[in-house]
């Protein structure tokens, strides 16, 4: 299993975030070709993009945000679940769409 954390900045555009979305959008572009790649290797890749994740730098740059914040313990539970039996699937897929702009 390939872990691959982005950006929902990879999947949507921001105001003077150039650079980094532009580097989050090539994260995404990479997680689908190589899922392309792997398809007939048996190996997952799970990418998840999570927009606002409470770090010093998110408390610094988006103090405003930051309660909003989801912790990175939450997104190591979430490639945890993955890696599991439970977690473990073949045939499924899973894009998660849906999320608050807060901007």
């Amino acid at each position: 299993m390939i872990n691959v954390i982005g950006s929902l900045a990879g999947e949507k555009g921001y105001t003077d975030s150039v650079a980094y979305c532009t580097s989050k959008f090539g994260v995404v572009g990479l997680s689908e070709a190589l899922l392309q790649e792997l398809k007939e290797t048996n190996t997952r890749l799970i990418l998840i993009n999570p927009w606002v994740v409470a770090t010093p730098m998110t408390y610094t740059l988006f103090p405003e945000k930051s309660s909003k914040a989801i912790s990175p313990y939450d997104i190591a539970k979430m490639i945890l679940f993955f890696a599991t039996e439970i977690g473990d699937t073949k045939y499924i897929t899973v894009s998660l769409y849906g999320y608050q702009d807060f901007k």
